[in-house]
Parts: structure tokens; sequence; C-alpha cells
């Protein structure tokens, strides 16, 4: 499985001679000497940040995710996701077995270990 929480950007607009065409996903590589890293560190205005989210298919999605609270009041728990529906008019919804419905602000990616160790604690 990908990394899903590494940042990529979106190119949002064009400057001269830029190698990247606006709409592409790109990923920032190190050392600085990355074309694309330089770019972001001379041009931060054209890119923009997505969210781990953004741009991805179902495919893409994993299977375990941290639930945070929207309060922040309660410990976060982890869901073993069995769909995704991704033509939700606010953007995915995560589903779990018991067909709890999770909206994409609310959920982070997480591993099997993760998911693991938290149904020991309960």
């Amino acid at each position: 499985m990908t990394n899903l929480t590494q940042p990529r950007y979106l190119v949002i607009a064009d400057y001269p001679n830029s190698p990247f065409l606006i709409g592409s996903i790109l990923h920032p590589k190190e050392p600085i000497t990355d074309p694309f890293t330089k770019s972001l560190h001379l041009y931060p205005h054209l890119f923009r940040l997505l969210h781990w989210w953004e741009y991805r298919d179902e495919k893409e999605m994993p299977e375990y995710v941290r639930f945070e609270s929207l309060l922040g009041i309660e410990k976060p728990s982890y869901e073993h996701i069995v769909a995704w529906d991704m033509n939700n008019e606010n953007g995915f919804i995560a589903i779990n077995k018991d067909v709890r419905k999770f909206h994409h602000n609310a959920i982070t990616p997480a591993t099997l270990n993760e998911y693991n160790e938290y149904i020991k604690t309960k």
C-alpha cells in the first residue's frame, strides 16, 4: 500500500518555463535539487497541499482508519473499513462492518497493527 500520508501537491498555476502541467499531482523528494522541491520553495503560491484523501480512487483507500472525535474529547478509535462511498456530495464516506459511516475530515489512514492494538484495549 502507498503511504497515504506522504505530502502531495496539486499544480494550480503556471510560471514561465514550468516543467509541470496545471492539474498535475506532484510528490516532493529530497534533496532540494529535485525540480519540484525547488519550484515549491520558489513559487509556493502555485501549488496546493492536498489532503491525504484528495484525488484518490477507491482502490487506493486504506482498509483501516483512525477516527478522531470531532469534539476532541474522546480517545481516537480505529475502524476496519469494508466499503468506500467516493461519490458522496461532501467528499467520500468510509463504511465499517456495522454500517457506521465516517466522514473524511474525521479519519486518517491506519495500519492493521494499530487496529489490532486498539481492539486489544476494548
